[in-house]
């Protein structure tokens, strides 16, 4: 009705809807992200195509402390012994991979 008297109008859609319709399944529109620590979840990809933008750099966001180290060199021109002082009075938080916390429980 509104398109009919000029009015630039069109269905309202749910997110929801997005992962069973046709034209955006073939437009790629959604994509799967693999973030530690939780299932697979759906997220937006490109909302459109272009020939010079390049596709979204789609990626898990970082784990916490992930990158305390590189921070504290590249930012604040940190030496190694002096980060490593910090993240032991836990005043920084330095990443653990699950591998390195399930050996230091001794494998259990």
């Amino acid at each position: 009705m509104l398109q009919a008297v000029g009015v630039p109008a069109g269905a309202m859609r749910r997110v929801t809807e997005f992962l069973e319709d046709p034209h955006f399944i073939a437009r790629e529109y959604l994509t799967v992200l693999d973030q530690p620590g939780i299932p697979p979840v759906t997220v937006e990809n490109a909302p459109f195509f272009a020939t010079r933008i390049p596709t979204p750099d789609i990626r898990p966001a970082p784990m916490l402390g992930e990158h305390t180290r590189e921070v504290m060199r590249s930012l604040l021109h940190m030496e190694d012994d002096d980060i490593t002082g910090l993240i032991e009075r836990d005043v920084l938080q330095e990443h653990v991979s699950d591998e390195v916390l399930a050996a230091e429980r001794g494998g259990h």
